[in-house]
Parts: structure tokens; C-alpha cells; sequence
């Protein structure tokens, strides 16, 4: 039986992540988009998450990533 990993991803992570793919934290959301592993988010990092990459990220962006 396979055990599946689970985390909790930072918003910084998220962020960063989305922005600079190369890096180590764009090879966690990749593995994360690929469900290589299950991210654990309550709903509080939910919207956190939301309202960061609001914020942060540029209107066509966060438009493509809210897809």
C-alpha cells in the first residue's frame, strides 16, 4: 500500500511558487498540481491564500490561477 503524503503549504510558498517556478517552492506546486502529494488546508488558509494572491499577484494571473 502506497502512503500518501500530506502538508500544509505556507501562502508564502503559494506565492512564491506561482511566481518563480524554478525555484524550490515552484517544485512544490508543481508536485502539488501534479497531486504527487495532498495538501491540508482549513479554511481560514483558504481564504488567506486568496487574499494573498489577490493582493500580490497581477489580475490576469491571479484570473488564470483562480481557474
Amino acid at each position: 500500500m502506497m502512503t500518501r503524503i500530506r502538508a500544509v503549504i505556507d501562502t508564502n510558498v503559494v506565492f512564491e511558487g506561482l511566481t518563480h517556478r524554478g525555484g524550490p517552492a515552484g517544485v512544490i506546486v508543481s508536485a502539488w498540481m501534479a497531486e504527487l502529494f495532498r495538501a491540508c488546508v482549513s479554511q481560514a488558509l483558504v481564504y488567506e491564500y486568496e487574499e494573498v494572491l489577490a493582493r500580490k499577484l497581477a489580475p490576469e494571473r491571479w484570473a488564470r490561477t483562480r481557474r
